[in-house]
């Protein structure tokens, strides 16, 4: 009996050292620079979930079904799956009335996403720091272009809605942008930026819900580090509806 007392001591003891360890290694890091944030963006769709849970620590939690009338969706399968929609976020207790007021809404949510998730304090790794609504309005001025690459391989172009644009990477940054084809639907195509104007550019056309035409290049070879898809935006416009 004596024994088993003493395991049953041994045991929650080894729980709260190995529990105080993380914690101790997760606030190292950060202390070190090595956490922080890793990206920063914008993210464009319906809010159709929030939250708020925790008995101790509070976190808001949600989910932003991305682009148009879009339905959950998962890419691959077994260990490659990834969940492209919804999108899951956290959220900064300074928008948890924003988000609630906006529910159902097509909603603009701008975050930053941290390098080392603290997940004591909430679900995921990206936290929502601003809730705009989306503006319906034509962007101004209703194209831009940065001019295409006479080297690369081939391009074209592709027409739907920009639903995420972001900025990440610590000592390089990349830009980077997410596209629904279509009108509607969970086609989703990744892009990249090379010009700060067009991502400036790109954040007005997300914020605008409107549907555009995007103008691209394809390059034969992609530098590592230096942007996440072989297409590189060079041109974005608002189509004439039909």
């Amino acid at each position: 009996m004596e024994a088993k007392r003493e395991m049953k001591k041994l045991s929650i003891v080894i729980t709260l050292t190995i529990f105080l360890s993380i914690f101790v290694f997760t606030a190292t890091l950060m202390a070190a620079g090595l956490g922080g944030t890793f990206s920063e963006g914008y993210r464009m769709g319906q809010l159709t979930k929030f939250s708020v849970k925790g008995l101790i620590k509070k976190s808001g939690e949600g989910q932003l079904l991305m682009g148009r009338e879009g339905t959950p969706y998962i890419k691959g399968s077994g260990d490659t799956k990834v969940r492209v929609n919804p999108w899951y976020f956290s959220a900064d207790s300074s928008v948890y009335d924003a988000l609630n007021e906006k529910a159902g809404e097509y909603v603009v949510l701008e975050y930053i996403q941290s390098r080392v998730a603290n997940k004591f304090a909430q679900d995921t790794d990206y936290t929502v720091k601003a809730v705009y609504s989306v503006t319906r309005k034509d962007p101004e001025p209703v194209s831009y272009e940065i001019g295409k690459d006479s080297g690369s391989k081939g391009g074209g172009f592709r027409v739907g809605r920009i639903v995420k644009v972001s900025k990440k990477g610590h000592a390089v940054k990349t830009y980077e942008m997410m596209m629904q084809v279509g009108n509607a639907g969970n086609q989703f195509k990744n892009m990249s930026i090379n010009d700060i104007s067009m991502y400036d550019y790109a954040i007005k056309v997300l914020q605008s819900g409107k549907k555009v035409k995007i103008h691209y290049n394809e390059s034969h070879i992609r530098m590592p580090g230096t942007r996440d898809s072989n297409y590189q935006v060079w041109k974005i416009e608002i189509p004439q509806d039909i």
